[in-house]
């Protein structure tokens, strides 16, 4: 998709903050870096295998139109090291503007891995 139209649907999901649009150069150092990231996604196929023996904790956001909670418990599935899933407020983009209840969470599940 052309730059503007994909800037749009960037800032439109909160993952593209407004200060790098105002700046041209710096757009322009990470468009091609979000643009690798959406392909990876959207060319990604799960191949099945072993659990992993590790510990997922799937966080997301209570507003969030991407990914609704029925898309979130099939990764209990994928792991034998335990599961836990966490609604906090936010939308897709946790990490900005940041969501009140991510920071503990974060450090929750960091604490239960050490």
């Amino acid at each position: 998709m052309p730059d503007a139209q994909f800037v749009a649907e960037l800032t439109a999901l909160e993952a593209l903050p407004r200060e790098v649009v105002q700046y041209p150069d710096l757009l322009e150092t990470v468009l091609p870096v979000l643009r690798a990231d959406f392909e990876l996604g959207s060319t990604y196929r799960y191949r099945p295998g072993s659990p992993l023996r590790i510990p997922i904790d799937a966080i997301t956001g209570s507003e969030d139109a991407q990914v609704p909670e029925i898309l979130v418990d099939p990764w209990r599935d994928l792991t034998t090291g335990g599961f836990a899933a966490t609604r906090v407020q936010g939308s897709h983009n946790l990490l900005r503007p940041v969501a009140d209840g991510l920071h503990p969470v974060v450090i929750a599940a960091c604490k239960a891995a050490c």
